[in-house]
């Protein structure tokens, strides 16, 4: 299977545009040679370990761009008040 994840950061906020996904068709002479599957299998292993890993590092820095936007949308705030108590 094929995962293609695209990322971009919009603003102060993080958007998933695309996800696509793709299945490979296991045909019966597949089937018949272990080998074939065993590589199969241990190429989806990896791929499944890289993905989730991505996914982590991806959901940490989400999370750090998130509580960022947060500090400064509150900054924002703050200015624009000391704006109008000094006009």
């Amino acid at each position: 299977a094929s995962v293609a994840v695209a990322l971009s950061v919009l603003g102060t906020g993080l958007a998933v545009n695309q996800t696509e996904v793709s299945a490979r068709a296991i045909t019966r002479a597949t089937s018949d040679d272990p080998a074939k599957l065993k590589q199969m299998v241990e190429g989806y292993e990896l791929e499944n370990h890289t993905l989730k890993n991505d996914k982590e590092k991806l959901t940490t820095e989400n999370s750090a761009l998130t509580t960022e936007k947060n500090r400064l949308t509150s900054e924002n705030e703050d200015l624009a008040q000391e704006k109008q108590r000094l006009t």
